[in-house]
Parts: C-alpha cells; sequence; structure tokens
C-alpha cells in the first residue's frame, strides 16, 4: 500500500497553474493503412488518490547514525501522512475517477475516425505483457490500445498530477511464437498546482482540521479536468500520427 497524505488547499483556490506536456512516435503509413477497427482498455489500479513519500538516500559523510535518523523521521512522518489523509479519503468517497476515465477516453478517442475505437473497457489492475499479448491476439479488432492512467499528489503534496501511458498493440506476424508489437506509444502528463500550499508541507493537524467539503470539490473538478485534457491530447496525437 502506498503511503498518502493530506495537503492544504488554499481559500484562493480558483488561482491555478496548470502544467501539461506530451510525447509519441508516428505510426508507420502501412501499419496505419491496415487498422481499421481498435479495441480500447483504460487501465487504472488504484482506488483513490495518493501521494507517494520519497525515500531518504542517506550516507556518504553523514555516516550510520545520520542515515538511521533520517529513516526514523521517515517512517514517523509516514504515521502522520497516513493520520492526515483520512478527511481527504472521506470527501473523495464515491468520487468515480474510473466513470469518468472511461466518459473522458470514449468521448476524445470516438473523434479518431482512422482508429474506428469500439466502447471503453476499464481494467482495475496491472496487465502484465503476455496478458496483453493474448488480448490482442483473441481481440476482433486490427488493433488494442491500452491506456495507462495514474493520478496522485506529486511527493511534495502540492500539486494533482494526472500521468497517462498508451501503448497500441498489433498482431502483425500471426505466426506461433511471435508475440503482437506495440505499435504506437503515447504519453501525457497533467499537473496541478495547489495554490497558496506555503504553511509547512507537514503540518498536518493543522491541514486536517481546515479540509473541507467545499476544498475536496474543487480536487475533484481538477482531476475531471486533467482526465479531460489528457484523453483529448491523446487524440489530437493520433490524429496527427
Amino acid at each position: 500500500m502506498k503511503n498518502i497524505t493530506l495537503i492544504r488547499v488554499s481559500a484562493f483556490a480558483l488561482i491555478s497553474i496548470f502544467l501539461s506536456g506530451c510525447f509519441g512516435n508516428q505510426i508507420k503509413p502501412e501499419i496505419k493503412k491496415q487498422i481499421n477497427t481498435t479495441e480500447v482498455q483504460v487501465i487504472i489500479k488504484q482506488p483513490e488518490i495518493y501521494g507517494s513519500v520519497v525515500r531518504n538516500q542517506t550516507g556518504g559523510a553523514f555516516g550510520i547514525l545520520g542515515a538511521i535518523a533520517a529513516e526514523n523521521s521517515k517512517e514517523e512522518r509516514m504515521k502522520r501522512n497516513a493520520v492526515a489523509i483520512k478527511p481527504v479519503v472521506t470527501a473523495m468517497k464515491g468520487y468515480k475517477v474510473k466513470s469518468l476515465a472511461q466518459r473522458a477516453y470514449d468521448e476524445g478517442l470516438r473523434q479518431v475516425g482512422w482508429m474506428k475505437p469500439g466502447k471503453v473497457k476499464l481494467v482495475n489492475r496491472e496487465l502484465p505483457d503476455s496478458e496483453r499479448y493474448t488480448i490482442t491476439r483473441n481481440s476482433k479488432a486490427d488493433a488494442v490500445l491500452f491506456v495507462e492512467v495514474d493520478y496522485r499528489l506529486n511527493d511534495t503534496f502540492k500539486a494533482i498530477e494526472i500521468e497517462s501511458r498508451a501503448y497500441l498493440y498489433r498482431e502483425i506476424h500471426k505466426e506461433p511464437g511471435i508475440n503482437p508489437e506495440v505499435v504506437y506509444r503515447n504519453f501525457h502528463t497533467f499537473k496541478w498546482e495547489l495554490p497558496n500550499n506555503a504553511d509547512g508541507l507537514y503540518d498536518h493537524e493543522e491541514i486536517a482540521k481546515k479540509w473541507s467539503e467545499q476544498k475536496a470539490a474543487l480536487l475533484k473538478e481538477k482531476i475531471k479536468e486533467g482526465l479531460d485534457i489528457q484523453a483529448k491530447q491523446l487524440a489530437a496525437a493520433l490524429l496527427k500520427s
């Protein structure tokens, strides 16, 4: 289980910073011509938002005593994080991120006419390569698009990050022992900086007191917005490929 912690959202919530970026490759024209239908699977593994705790890498001149002190400090911080996240989890309970992602990619990819994508299917777990190969071989479509979506608080707990990784699989050589190939890759990131988060990163007790339903609504709004942007960016990249 990943360690998660609560963040503070300022009253000046309307002031926000959006950052997004993408990276992808081009599909070979001869491969693209062979794709008339596409199966789409969106993978979202975690049931709720989380935040990473960066592990301290202490050594060298600090010696073993410094390493032990840093590790003890990290463990204490993780315990406080686990307590502080509870108001966020409670406020986000019932927020159907998976359904939002399914709708966003269904609507976005529908614009990519050459793919003729089918209805988006949701996957709630990791899919290893071997399973992706099997799905691609057994699919009635010409290709299968797997989109991995990860949404989280960043390692400073001052921003929401949504990351998507898309892989288009196609069985090019239908021969025994030859696996389907990834004919297209695309990576997108969306980041929303939480405004005026300058109260002290680990003042968890004070942060928890100030968490509210209203601020949870802001967090939900930005997650939905990020998913919509991710889906549109992927669709735009596929149209240009």
